[in-house]
């Protein structure tokens, strides 16, 4: 036979007081005699009584739910940012709603409308390639909703929300000396689309990797990806040029997978004839042959510090505060595969 639940109106009935008054008790108001209040707490330990979510809603003026908004929910950089805010946030008592906007910016605007709709308590935010202003995410926050940026952001505007980034020049500067040290000397970047941070910042790191090491940029070795060509097209035209490259260095693992794909399909040796270095890591890029190097972002840890940022954001609004939004930085580190272990020449 089932067990019934207990009730408030359970305690109430147990206690001879009233329903107010055990709602009260564990509220921990102060019109509540001590007693009282021992009692209720006794009896709820004993009965094992768990106030609802609807109670706790009540009380909080809650809904403890928060929302997500990723650019691609198949990419496995922000499946597993998922999981770290889905840790986190079940910890604390919280659920995660969570929404694609499939790198388009209008998809993006109706998950911001959708998740206001359903009067999340918070939004985590990676921008799609689409997104260049903050319009959609200020009338969020004018609606008194906490907006938390993670990964992708724009560039000029780094103060007005609280985000969690990685060192994204430190990582490609890394990346690129590694290839030299590999005695690559001809290294091509297929970077981002330019108006985002991440883009900028890699590209930056791998100048300056060059720079330190006395390379000059050699024109048409450094190309932007919009997310929505052909990588094929891009590394055609750098096999194209009068002294092709010898390496490149992709924005992300998913363009760096592309990239090896269509090398290997017109028989190109890697890394004996091109050496490729992505930025992502993990697990994903061992199960590729030659394995993949790339800069690995800690993705889980970033998702977690995310949350965690949000909440304290729900508690306290940097908006209401006056307090300069929070910005958090993750380490980066090589995770160096055999697509780049060619012998020193």
């Amino acid at each position: 036979m089932k067990k019934k639940k207990v009730t408030i109106k359970h305690l109430a009935r147990k206690l001879n007081v009233s329903v107010s008054t055990v709602s009260r008790a564990l509220r921990d108001a102060p019109d509540v005699k001590p007693e009282t209040k021992k009692a209720v707490l006794e009896l709820v330990e004993e009965l094992n009584y768990k106030r609802s979510f609807l109670a706790r809603s009540l009380v909080s003026k809650r809904t403890y739910n928060v929302g997500v908004i990723v650019p691609d929910i198949a990419v496995p950089f922000f499946g597993n940012a998922i999981a770290g805010m889905q840790e986190y946030l079940h910890q604390q008592g919280y659920n995660l709603i969570i929404c694609s906007s499939n790198e388009e910016f209008e998809k993006e605007k109706k998950n911001v409308e959708l998740l206001l709709d359903h009067q999340v308590d918070g939004l985590m935010i990676s921008l799609s390639t689409q997104t260049k202003d903050y319009t959609h995410l200020e009338y969020a926050r004018d609606e008194g909703l906490p907006v938390v940026l993670f990964d992708r952001v724009l560039p000029g505007q780094q103060d007005n929300f609280p985000k969690v980034l990685v060192d994204d020049q430190s990582g490609a500067y890394k990346a690129i000396r590694h290839l030299l040290e590999r005695g690559y000397r001809k290294i091509a970047h297929i970077s981002g689309p330019e108006h985002l941070v991440i883009s900028r910042q890699r590209t930056a790191g791998y100048k300056t990797a060059l720079e330190n090491a006395g390379i000059a940029l050699t024109p048409g070795y450094l190309l932007h990806f919009d997310m929505e060509g052909q990588v094929g097209e891009l590394v055609d035209n750098l096999l194209a040029l009068p002294d092709p490259p010898d390496a490149i260095f992709a924005i992300n693992d998913p363009v760096a997978f592309a990239i090896m794909h269509h090398l290997l399909s017109k028989g190109v040796r890697i890394p004996e004839e091109m050496g490729i270095v992505g930025f992502t890591g993990g697990p994903m890029s061992k199960l590729y042959y030659p394995s993949l190097s790339s800069v690995r972002q800690p993705s889980r840890a970033m998702g977690k510090s995310a949350a965690k940022m949000l909440l304290k954001e729900i508690e306290s609004p940097s908006s209401e505060t006056g307090s300069k939004p929070k910005i958090r930085i993750i380490p980066t580190e090589l995770e160096v595969g055999q697509s780049s272990q060619r012998s020193k020449v």
